[in-house]
């Protein structure tokens, strides 16, 4: 619940920011917060899901992100457009309100069984961490997951933050437009998420995720190549 809670306090003041160093600053601390979200949600659902149920459960989760973020272009393009100068400030206050009720149904959830098991009545044993860390399986086991996700978030997070600005340079269209292009360039990942979903337990995660990236790459290396031609296209 205090990742909502820093996130909430960062919104608020990205909102209400009186120059863009406190802007840049409240968005670190955005960041913050999300990044503990992100390791303590899936964490949490690892613990409370069934193994049967596991990978297709967490491909819903991922799948819901999509919808997720076309919403969040949505409400971008609705303030851009017709918020005037201050459209920008409304959006990024949206994520305020929209955290309030996280807070009150995080606050309904209790603990997984098995953190119950293990951490809540002995308490966080951090030399058994260290012991299991050094294990040169565990700890190639983490670096290859948690580097592929880190290359991950960076080509998918990253591309969709900027995706309306590579949209104003490319076409020429005003910031409330690029962002309702945005919703139609990320609605597409709407069908191979629900793809996922149906097919994660039939061809196993490592598959699924080798086809995902090489399509990733392939289609990223051809947007490059637009790009580039159209950077150095005469005018």
């Amino acid at each position: 619940m205090w990742d909502y809670v820093v996130f909430i306090g960062a919104a608020a003041v990205s909102a209400l920011s009186p120059n863009v160093w406190w802007l840049l600053f409240a968005r670190v601390v955005v960041g913050f917060g999300m990044g503990a979200d992100f390791a303590i949600s899936f964490a949490f659902l690892a613990e409370v899901c069934p193994p049967k149920t596991r990978g297709r459960t967490m491909a819903w989760i991922m799948c819901l992100a999509n919808f997720g973020i076309v919403f969040a272009y949505g409400v971008g393009s609705l303030f851009l457009s017709f918020g005037g100068a201050n459209g920008w400030r409304w959006t990024l206050g949206t994520g305020v309100f929209l955290a309030v009720p996280l807070i009150l149904m995080r606050s309904a959830i209790t603990e997984s069984p098995l953190w119950q098991r293990d951490h809540h009545k002995s308490g966080t044993k951090w030399h058994e961490i260290i012991r299991d860390f050094k294990q040169s399986g565990v700890r190639r086991s983490l670096y290859i997951s948690q580097g592929s996700y880190l290359l991950y978030q960076i080509t998918d997070q990253g591309l969709g933050m900027f995706l309306p600005l590579i949209l104003i340079w490319l076409l020429g269209v005003s910031a409330g437009t690029s962002a309702w292009s945005s919703v139609v360039v990320k609605a597409v990942t709407i069908p191979a998420a629900l793809l996922t979903v149906w097919l994660i337990e039939r061809w196993g995660r490592r598959p699924l995720q080798i086809y995902g990236f090489g399509g990733r790459a392939a289609s990223l290396l051809i947007l490059g190549g637009v790009f580039w031609s159209c950077a150095t296209s005469p005018k």
